[in-house]
């Protein structure tokens, strides 16, 4: 699977499963969403930004995902890992329950808002794909 975490600098640098360049070399189509969410609540001190990417191949299913912030990387990268394994898609790691207590994760954890930005990329990309065509004439 080729799981690795690195700290930089004092960011959390993670990564499991394939990457885009990965994918692209053993001909697997990809879809990346990112997001970018906090890994405590607002109101805790020395709460961190986390950045998410999600990668899915063309059947929905999660590949591979990369995170990097200031803490809370390490656990969440594991799940990841865990979704890859298991053929998880974006809609089943949504319905995962997370633990909640500001002082460690916030009410939305941010690989649930991962995981709607993908389920929402999915969507947006699945509707212009069915769209009709208003350019062409029909009768």
């Amino acid at each position: 699977m080729g799981s690795a975490i690195v700290k930089v600098f004092g960011l959390t640098c993670a990564r499991t499963g394939l990457n885009e360049y990965h994918a692209a070399a053993i001909g697997i189509d990809v879809m990346a969403s990112t997001s970018h969410h906090y890994d405590r609540a607002a109101y805790c001190p020395h709460r961190n930004e986390i950045t998410t990417k999600l990668l899915t191949d063309t059947q929905g299913t999660i590949v591979g995902g990369q995170m990097i912030g200031g803490g809370g990387v390490t656990g969440r990268i594991d799940v990841i890992a865990s979704a890859v394994y298991n053929k998880m898609r974006p809609h089943d790691l949504y319905k995962l329950d997370f633990c909640y207590s500001p002082p460690y994760s916030p009410v939305w954890d941010p690989l649930l808002i991962a995981a709607r930005v993908a389920m929402d990329k999915a969507h947006a990309h699945h509707e212009k794909e069915e769209k009709p065509r208003r350019d062409v004439l029909t009768f």
